[in-house]
């Protein structure tokens, strides 16, 4: 007696990565905002950021710091979500901020933090 075995067709491996659109260079700042948006009710956010260019500012940075260093996509070009992502070994160095385009808005969270130190040294 024969058996024959019954071929299973395994579905195709695909990487979720590439249903999702990938952010281009002309949609950081709107991507940023949407990330800003996102997280503007992150209660430690909060309390660090008293404003939302702030969240728009660090956001920003952020995206194109990711957009240089590793991937920022979305669910479609209409960037309904947007998800940054960065490899652990990309540390956010000066450098790294400088070569991303990020570092005049770093200049600009710089301020805000160098405010932040002085307002709690003066309470």
């Amino acid at each position: 007696m024969v058996v024959k075995e019954k071929m299973v067709q395994l579905p195709e491996k695909r990487s979720l990565m590439n249903d999702l659109y990938k952010v281009q260079k002309k949609d950081i700042k709107k991507a940023a905002k949407v990330l800003a948006n996102a997280f503007s009710d992150d209660p430690m956010l909060n309390k660090i950021f008293d404003d939302e260019d702030q969240y728009r500012i660090m956001y920003e940075m952020m995206t194109k710091f990711s957009f240089r260093y590793g991937n920022v996509v979305s669910t479609s070009d209409n960037l309904e979500g947007v998800m940054t992502i960065t490899p652990h070994d990309k540390q956010m160095s000066f450098w790294r901020i400088i070569r991303s385009g990020a570092f005049f808005l770093s200049l600009k969270l710089s301020s805000v933090f160098k405010n932040m130190s002085q307002d709690t040294r003066q309470q």
